[in-house]
């Protein structure tokens, strides 16, 4: 920041660095465009002869709220609330510390810090593709092919035509299968017009029951589903391409809650051979289970008390837990 936008700022302003961005609070995101207005409606917000009748600044200004997720030394992962109505919904971006212009806090009437970023980074921000992940996969099947050598003739195809069925019904989302086990995906909007119509993962878990009972019925083995959603940082909003000739396939799906599935599978596998917690139908990441709508808007703490902490690369300590539930259970809670 240039001691030149210091001097705008109001007396009652502190500017801090960007090692200094407080965690576990609400943040202020702005873009740097509104810089000087934001400047000039706190300079008269604060002005010495105001009886505090104003309208607060916020009001004027395009301000994204979000809390400090992780902090390294050349970026800060931003949660953000993406919806705080209805359901407690966050998701995580990386803001690098080159694009951050300023970051002040008022020492009175207000006290949040407010982060003035780069305007594209800003712009970018709101126009970020998002997606929820699903996993189903069968319990049991390197045992099984052990003891049998292969599955019976018709078995694939049985599942590839039911699943084929299933796809028709839900053509906003992208079914990928291997085999016996399926990742499936669905892209969701964070900006107004289109995120009630989008983000609905109350369904999608309905559907993640649905496939692992299809896996479940074709394999004659027990089948379980992982869920975890955040953004997406690759893309045009394709859900999955496949070129002309057929063969090949790509997933645009270079993403942390992607990552996420596999470290989640793969941790619940290992806590179920030491007893840690029994074999579930669905495990549900941390940042998708608290973004369910609750009744009465408040995530049950009885569930909030069966979270299970898991080693993660790509999610931060506050982050890496997943809960071992069903979709049945979950619809008690559910609004």
């Amino acid at each position: 920041m240039t001691s030149s936008s210091q001097t705008r700022w109001p007396q009652l302003a502190e500017v801090c660095g960007s090692d200094d961005v407080p965690p576990e609070r609400d943040i202020g995101v702005v873009g740097s465009a509104q810089l000087e207005v934001m400047q000039a409606l706190w300079r008269h917000y604060l002005r010495p002869d105001s009886l505090g009748t104003d309208e607060h600044p916020n009001n004027f200004l395009n301000v994204l709220w979000c809390s400090v997720d992780a902090s390294r030394k050349k970026a800060i992962d931003l949660e953000l609330q993406v919806n705080v109505r209805d359901r407690g919904h966050c998701a995580v971006r990386t803001l690098p510390k080159s694009k951050l212009i300023a970051h002040v806090r008022f020492l009175d009437r207000d006290g949040h810090p407010y982060l003035v970023v780069d305007q594209k980074w800003f712009d970018d921000l709101q126009r970020s593709a998002f997606s929820i992940y699903g996993l189903v996969d069968v319990a049991g099947m390197k045992k099984y092919l052990s003891q049998s050598g292969s599955v019976p003739d018709g078995t694939i195809t049985s599942l590839r035509e039911r699943i084929d069925r299933v796809a028709a019904e839900n053509q906003h989302c992208a079914f990928i299968s291997l085999a016996d086990s399926m990742v499936v995906k669905t892209n969701w909007s964070a900006g107004a017009g289109g995120y009630e119509a989008t983000y609905q993962p109350e369904k999608f878990i309905a559907l993640l029951g649905t496939v692992s009972e299809v896996f479940a019925s074709v394999f004659g083995m027990p089948a379980y589903a992982v869920a975890t959603q955040g953004s997406n940082q690759c893309g045009d909003g394709t859900l999955i391409h496949v070129s002309k000739e057929g063969n090949h396939v790509l997933i645009p799906s270079l993403a942390t809650p992607f990552a996420e599935l596999f470290e989640i599978e793969r941790a619940a596998r290992s806590a179920t051979k030491l007893r840690i917690h029994r074999p579930s139908p669905l495990y549900l990441s941390k940042s998708l289970f608290q973004s369910l709508r609750f009744k009465g808007h408040s995530t049950p703490s009885v569930l909030v008390e069966r979270l299970i902490k898991h080693e993660s690369e790509v999610v931060s300590t506050e982050s890496s837990f997943y809960l071992p539930t069903s979709e049945a259970e979950l619809r008690g809670f559910l609004a």
